[in-house]
């Protein structure tokens, strides 16, 4: 049997005794086919197909060409996903000139021509034909592929997408404008899917319904011909929708023929079909283990077959692409939602933490130079610190709501040197750290935000600070900045414990720190280097790490001068 499993044959002839018909159509027998015969009249045709879910059609050489053009053109048109074979014997072969036909020329039926000699190659006979059902299987199968691939093309063009996903969050002025781009591309790839669906499978009625990660529920995303008593609601599935629901529990696709379930399970059921309904097919879209949505298709007219398991078969294949599509654009969606969230309680514990922080740093003034010398440098300390995450915090909110800003203006670049070596001086000092600076530059003062600066050579500092191990001899930090032809260089070089490699690439991302926090955990956040990442962004310059464990670390910004 063919790997499809397709059965149902029919076989088109002008002759009402076709000598080569009962030969093939015995053969054919023998291999678990069932074959029916049907004259060169449509209705016939039409019938037959109807009565027989026919899924292979042969046109035999009695039918002349110019007819059989006729014949095939509206087989194609109206039974698209059909398996067709043209039989022609070999001592036929130069009588039928197929190079003539208009079909064959438009590359419709190229993959169809079965020249054959039934009597002295009988055996080889299904062979040939189960190879051309391969064969045109395959095709319909790249078709899929080429329309789904413009599609995504046309909507990249559309709405960005590629950009979308490749961009960073801070890109964007705010969540709201990044969930609606992702509904309109939902609602846009869903739209042009149905549309496909309909002319591939001749569809009267179609929804797709997909997986709502914010309600939990399957939501309809498109449509045809479905009734919606409100279109400003969302549609999810019910709980009433017995046939559907089963289909999405058990993971199985299914068939329904007149009203009638193949499937005895569902028998079992209190459904009552809709009594329009020619045929049917429910989908679910299974990714892995999970069942992202599902898929209703049906046919509702009178003039149209029954589905068969050609259009079951590519259904699934088609389906398997929505899957995958919708997966990707629905991690999306998830990823929006959590950071959204994630910014949300960042923006919450700013306020919870900021409003008594102050209350406690205005309390503390009132009692500065009134309790022990000692404490009162606990205090201030631990103030500070707050007081720094605090700042953090809000400028990595103010980056995912793209609201960071940088404000440019000329300043002197000597004054940030100095200010930074003063502030760090006395400190290194005390920790047995020698703090060597080196500067080589000629321009006086350039464009740049002095404050952001600052913010970031001071973290690159701290850093160092803290990741020096207890037992180092000779520990120094070198602060540098060379002027280059097109760039200011700043960079911030210790010899502390170094950096392994497999952890450089993580240290830029937001609330990650080195090594393992559960057994050396080091003050902070972990928000440091994302924060001074998007600073540099802004003034279009760069930052880099450079690190051999064990040994050393350097830190670099790179300004351009214009």
């Amino acid at each position: 049997m063919n790997p499809l499993g397709l059965k149902n044959i029919l076989i088109i002839t002008k002759l009402e005794k076709c000598k080569l018909c009962s030969p093939i159509a015995e053969l054919l027998s023998k291999y678990g086919y069932k074959v029916f015969l049907s004259n060169c009249k449509k209705e016939e045709i039409k019938k037959a197909i109807f009565d027989h879910l026919i899924e292979i059609i042969i046109l035999m050489p009695a039918v002349e060409l110019s007819y059989r053009f006729q014949i095939c053109e509206w087989l194609f048109k109206n039974y698209p996903n059909k398996v067709y074979i043209s039989y022609t014997p070999f001592s036929l072969q130069k009588e039928l000139d197929i190079i003539k036909c208009p079909l064959y020329l438009k590359h419709k039926c190229r993959a169809s021509f079965l020249i054959f000699d039934v009597f002295t190659q009988k055996e080889l006979l299904v062979k040939r034909i189960e190879y051309l059902i391969h064969l045109q299987y395959t095709n319909k199968i790249a078709n899929i592929s080429f329309k789904l691939l413009n599609m995504l093309d046309e909507a990249v063009k559309n709405f960005g997408v590629l950009p979308l996903f490749k961009k960073e969050v801070s890109v964007y002025s705010s969540y709201n404008r990044m969930a609606q781009q992702v509904e309109q591309l939902i609602n846009f790839i869903g739209e042009k899917l149905v549309d496909f669906i309909s002319k591939k499978f001749l569809a009267d009625k179609i929804s797709l319904f997909m997986y709502d990660v914010v309600s939990n529920k399957y939501v309809l995303v498109a449509s045809k011909n479905y009734k919606i008593e409100d279109k400003n609601k969302p549609l999810y599935i019910s709980e009433e929708w017995k046939f559907v629901n089963m289909a999405i529990k058990n993971k199985k696709n299914l068939i329904l023929q007149d009203g009638e379930m193949r499937y005895p399970v569902f028998k079992k059921l209190n459904f009552k079909p809709q009594p329009d309904i020619i045929s049917s097919l429910v989908m679910p879209i299974v990714v892995g283990e999970n069942v992202l949505g599902v898929l209703n298709v049906a046919r509702l007219k009178e003039d149209k077959e029954r589905y068969t398991s050609v259009d079951l078969s590519l259904l699934v294949y088609l389906t398997g692409w929505i899957g995958y599509i919708y997966s990707i654009i629905m991690s999306f969606k998830l990823n929006i939602e959590y950071n959204k969230l994630k910014d949300d309680f960042i923006a919450i514990i700013n306020h919870e933490l900021r409003t008594p922080l102050m209350a406690l740093s205005a309390s503390f003034e009132l009692l500065e130079g009134k309790i022990p010398k000692n404490i009162e440098e606990i205090v201030k300390r631990n103030i500070k610190r707050l007081t720094s995450m605090i700042e953090e915090l809000l400028d990595f909110s103010r980056i995912f709501r793209g609201k960071l800003k940088v404000v440019k203006k000329e300043n002197s670049i000597l004054k940030l040197i100095n200010e930074i070596v003063e502030e760090y001086s006395q400190q290194l000092k005390n920790k047995g750290i020698e703090f060597i600076v080196d500067t080589d530059i000629k321009t006086a003062e350039f464009n740049f935000d002095y404050y952001r600066i600052k913010q970031v050579l001071t973290n690159f500092i701290n850093n160092s600070i803290k990741f020096f191990p207890e037992d180092r001899e000779n520990k120094y930090i070198k602060l540098s900045v060379k002027e280059k032809e097109k760039v200011f260089e700043f960079c911030v070089e210790d010899n502390g414990k170094g950096i392994p490699k497999s952890e450089l690439k993580k240290v830029f991302l937001p609330f990650v720190q080195v090594g393992d926090v559960s057994v050396d955990h080091k003050q902070g956040l972990g928000l440091g280097l994302a924060i001074a990442k998007e600073i540099a962004k802004q003034h279009k310059g760069r930052i880099f790490l450079e690190s051999q464990e064990g040994s050393w670390t350097k830190a670099c910004l790179i300004l351009p001068k214009k």
